[in-house]
């Protein structure tokens, strides 16, 4: 079986943190733990995962980078890193994102950039982008999880901070119903979501010239009918982020368990492993394990 590195799973307990996106999802609302997720993937062949922060309350951030801190440094799970939640634009920002530098474990740094509430532009303000510069001083990565209507900024971003690591969560959230056309963009209910087709395959492929961004290829059935999951209907979202990045820099992640308001964690990887079967046996070791242990450094 292919051996798998997830780049992207969560997990939580309800009864610790606060999670508000959770929080229009019933089927999310109840704790999801590490035995959880390994019956999930029980039948796949997953040697190691990288934890994926939640978008906690500003004053839990700390506390989930500590916690996961601690489950990364036990033997008794897979999880090997991780990356914690922080806001460039926080007083504190750099002081909390030093207490990581040369971490084996902390291997970035994502700030959720989805959320109604953020404005246009927010990640292009002046603070914000020195202290993404900052990280990459510092060693670590920092993950764009973006409108996709907006990922002309991501673009600017990443020229801006040309020595810090980019990874674009999730193909830049772009939705297979629009990617692949089946439907108009006016027509999809995608709120905060709905993008034009056209310009999320430009912004992709500006992204994907900047060298110090790689592509998670994740996340493409958040906002899926699980009816409509298919190979078929995938492959035109992510064999334009695979052609625009290129076998080396693009990655697994099964957004588990917000994967499973569409499909299984083994369905996940059974439509990408059909998506890629002509692209041969070394396109899909890059692409399931040995592209994040490089860039990860794990």
């Amino acid at each position: 079986m292919t051996p798998i590195i997830d780049s992207h799973l969560h997990f939580w307990d309800m009864s610790r943190f606060k999670i508000p996106e959770i929080e229009s999802y019933e089927r999310l609302k109840r704790n999801f733990s590490l035995s959880d997720a390994a019956r999930a993937m029980k039948n796949l062949n997953v040697k190691k995962i990288v934890y994926m922060e939640v978008n906690l309350i500003q004053e839990q951030k700390y506390s989930e980078a500590e916690y996961i801190r601690r489950v990364c440094e036990q033997d008794d799970n897979p999880i090997c890193a991780a990356f914690v939640g922080g806001n460039p634009l926080s007083y504190s920002f750099r002081d909390y994102t030093s207490l990581f530098k040369g971490s084996p474990y902390i291997k970035g740094v994502r700030h959720v950039l989805h959320p109604p509430e953020v404005k246009r532009g927010y990640c292009l303000e002046r603070e914000f982008v020195e202290n993404v510069r900052f990280l990459g001083e510092l060693g670590l990565r920092f993950c764009i999880c973006m409108r996709p209507s907006e990922l002309g900024d991501a673009v600017k971003l990443a020229e801006l901070c040309p020595e810090t690591s980019f990874i674009l969560d999730h193909c830049g959230n772009g939705a297979p119903a629009i990617v692949n056309g089946s439907i108009g963009e006016d027509e999809y209910g995608m709120d905060i979501f709905k993008h034009d087709r056209g310009q999320w395959m430009r912004d992709i492929e500006q992204l994907a010239k900047r060298e110090n961004v790689v592509c998670k290829i994740s996340g493409l059935l958040f906002k899926t009918d699980p009816d409509s999951i298919s190979p078929e209907f995938l492959a035109p979202a992510i064999n334009h982020c695979l052609d625009a990045f290129g076998a080396d820099r693009v990655m697994f992640g099964s957004n588990w368990p917000v994967c499973t308001l569409a499909a299984s964690y083994e369905t996940c990887v059974e439509v990408l492993l059909e998506v890629v079967k002509s692209r041969g046996e070394e396109f899909k070791r890059k692409l399931f394990y040995e592209n994040v242990e490089r860039f990860y450094e794990l």
